[in-house]
C-alpha cells in the first residue's frame, strides 16, 4: 500500500492518521517491554513478542508517512468509506481480547483453555473475516481510484465554500 493509499484509507485525516501512530507506537513499547520481561524464562516468547513489536513499529512508521504526505499535499478530510468494516473488526478483536484478559491460562496456551479456548477461537475467527470483508473493500475501492483516479484526488476534497481546488 502506497503513502497516499494509507492516506485515503484513512480519510486524508491528520487526526485519524496521529491517532493511528500514537496506537502504534503504545502497541510497540507494550510488546518490546513484554519481550523483556519475558527473555530470560521464555526466548521463544520473547522473540514473538518482539515481532509483534516490529510491526507495531513498522505501523507507527507508516502512519506517519501518510500523515507527513497530508500535511504536505494539504489534502482536506473526507468521509472515511471503512468506518463500518474498522467497526466490525476492532468488536470482534475486543469480544476474543476481553476473554483472552479474563483466562488464566499462559497468554498464548488460551486457546487451549478448556473455559475460554472455544470463544477466543470464533471470536478470533470472525476478526479474521471482518477483515478480509475490509481487505475486500478497500481493494474494490483502490481498483476504482485507478480507473477514475479523479475522483480519489485533493480535488475531490471541497473547500470550506463548497468549491473545489
Amino acid at each position: 500500500m502506497t503513502v497516499a493509499e494509507r492516506a485515503f484509507l484513512f480519510g486524508n485525516d491528520p487526526e485519524a492518521l496521529a491517532g493511528a501512530a500514537g496506537l502504534a507506537v503504545e502497541q510497540d513499547r507494550a510488546w518490546s517491554a513484554s519481550a523483556l520481561d519475558e527473555l530470560g524464562s521464555d526466548p521463544e516468547t520473547a522473540e514473538v513478542n518482539l515481532g509483534e513489536a516490529r510491526a507495531w513499529s513498522q505501523d507507527a512508521s507508516k502512519a506517519a508517512k501518510a500523515l507527513a504526505f497530508v500535511r504536505a499535499q494539504g489534502l482536506r478530510p473526507h468521509m472515511f468509506v471503512f468506518d463500518q468494516e474498522l467497526d466490525d473488526i476492532q468488536r470482534h478483536e475486543r469480544e476474543w481480547l476481553d476473554v483472552h484478559i479474563a483466562c488464566k491460562a499462559k497468554w498464548n496456551e488460551t486457546e487451549h483453555c478448556p473455559t475460554h479456548g472455544a470463544a477466543i477461537t470464533a471470536g478470533r475467527e470472525r476478526q479474521r473475516q471482518a477483515t478480509i470483508a475490509l481487505r475486500k473493500a478497500v481493494h474494490t475501492a483502490m481498483r476504482v481510484a485507478e480507473e477514475h483516479p479523479e475522483k480519489f484526488t485533493a480535488s475531490t476534497n471541497p473547500r470550506p465554500d463548497g468549491s473545489r481546488d
